[in-house]
């Protein structure tokens, strides 16, 4: 008798899917069979309505499922978006839109994380960074199929991620 392991807290996920905007049907993202996406259940390493989605489901169970905002990236908060100086950055740092940066405050301890910032416009003279995720403020769907479900080990719990071949750690 062969037990079928269904998608619980504490185990690797194996997914494909087409992620989509349900508002104007574009396809933003698609992970296929040369592409699997993993992730650890229970961990947030996704978005919440997807993770209650897939609790308790096998491998070859499919799902078409759409998400409002705050069970998928959030609001958009505009506060997040601001303005910053081309002097605030180095002389030598080349900028590009869609570039993503890590500011960190100057009182902060040096293993502190900063706030992420993606860059949408760079003129002379400012700098238009935006905090908020690429996605918050949209309604989107994901319809696909879980691949693969298998217990996490050890060192993938203790780190709260999936390890992969570019999984790069540093020894604490």
């Amino acid at each position: 008798m062969r037990v079928t392991m269904k998608v619980a807290a504490n185990r690797v996920v194996g997914l494909r899917y087409i992620l989509r905007d349900v508002n104007t049907d574009e396809e933003l993202h698609r992970r296929d069979e040369d592409d699997i996406f993993y992730y650890l259940h229970g961990f947030e390493n996704i978005i919440p309505g997807m993770e209650r989605v897939l609790e308790g489901c096998a491998v070859g169970d499919t799902f078409d499922v759409e998400f409002e905002p705050e069970d998928a990236y959030g609001e958009y908060n505009p506060k997040l978006a601001q303005t910053v100086s081309r002097d605030e950055f180095p002389d030598d740092f080349e900028l590009e839109v869609d570039m993503i940066i890590e500011l960190v405050p100057q009182e902060a301890e040096d293993d502190d994380e900063g706030q992420l910032f993606r860059i949408k416009e760079v003129g002379e003279k400012e700098v238009l960074i935006d905090g908020n995720a690429p996605l918050a403020g949209k309604k989107i769907g994901y319809r696909g199929e879980v691949v693969e479900v298998r217990e996490a080990d050890p060192d993938e719990l203790a780190h709260g991620h999936v390890h992969t071949d570019d999984c790069d750690h540093h020894d604490h």
